[in-house]
């Protein structure tokens, strides 16, 4: 079965299902798997919704009705952060509210590369600068805007990840990276890897949607996960500001993070991980915003 996978925007390695669902509302088109996992929640249909499309006349009406149609009861899916669409927004959620959606407030790291290479560069954590000149005298970059040889870079990248995942006892289907390598081809994702000569040490994946891009996964080579002493990270991230901002991105959404309070040993542990990840992704200068997470598990 051939399937045209316009646009994947968010969530796209969580996809495990086999069947998509596509439908038109107001000229856009929406289309996901419909068995997807999203947060531990099976079986439901996720999406990034733009916040003046949901407040346009009939379009919650015309959202649940095709949701249903197509045999889907539950749905989950983020209200697009656009800074410069605050009123939509508020507008958009006090709608919400009142069709029965639940609502999740959540932080999110948002970088504006409006700015110059200069003033980027300024705005990173002084440390930073340091790291990233120490990594830039012996590693270099590819990418799958200006690469060529892109299979390549790819399979070094899956190779990569899949040995990071199985050290966690997680695996990802074999169609969901066809999707991803075609989803790469078309531009709608962007893939950078560093490299040590013709070496791989480690890569990236940041999906798509016109200027507005989505910071999704990284994978390192062991050795450089367990060598203390290299920032291929924080060469990887920099590099690829500048490659998206070349490409004409004006967002980037760096990721969520959440205020919770620890209540076990396991919790404990991922708050201690999850702080890591958030320092180290503050560090690139991004602005704190509010990030809105929609559910609605009965669609009538």
């Amino acid at each position: 079965m051939n399937l045209d996978i316009s646009s994947w925007k968010l969530f796209i390695l969580e996809s495990q299902g086999k069947e998509y669902v596509s439908f038109k509302i107001n000229s856009e088109t929406y289309q996901l798997s419909k068995n997807v996992e999203v947060f531990g929640r099976k079986n439901v249909f996720s999406i990034e919704l733009d916040p003046s499309e949901i407040i346009k006349n009939n379009f919650l009406d015309q959202f649940e009705k095709k949701l249903k149609i197509n045999n889907i009861n539950k749905v989950y899916f983020r209200i697009k952060p656009l800074q410069k669409q605050e009123k939509e927004t508020r507008k958009a959620i006090t709608l919400l509210k009142k069709r029965g959606f639940d609502i999740s407030e959540i932080n999110l790291i948002m970088l504006n590369l409006d700015s110059d290479e200069i003033n980027l560069r300024k705005n990173l954590r002084k440390s930073y600068k340091s790291l990233i000149n120490k990594e830039s005298r012996i590693l270099n970059i590819k990418s799958s805007i200006d690469n060529s040889e892109i299979k390549e870079l790819f399979k070094d990248w899956i190779d990569t990840y899949k040995k990071a995942i199985s050290r966690g006892g997680k695996k990802i289907s074999n169609q969901t990276f066809d999707h991803l390598f075609n989803a790469i081809k078309k531009n709608e994702c962007i893939l950078v890897g560093a490299y040590n000569k013709n070496n791989f040490m480690g890569g990236m994946i940041f999906s798509i949607s016109k200027n507005f891009a989505i910071y999704n996964s990284s994978a390192n080579i062991e050795i450089v996960e367990n060598d203390k002493t290299r920032s291929v990270g924080h060469f990887l991230m920099w590099n690829s500001i500048l490659i998206l901002k070349k490409f004409g991105i004006k967002h980037l959404e760096l990721g969520t993070f959440y205020n919770v309070d620890a209540n076990s040993d396991y919790l404990k542990k991922w708050i201690s991980k999850e702080d890591g990840i958030t320092k180290f992704k503050n560090g690139f200068g991004g602005d704190i915003i509010k990030s809105y997470y929609i559910l609605k598990e009965s669609i009538k």
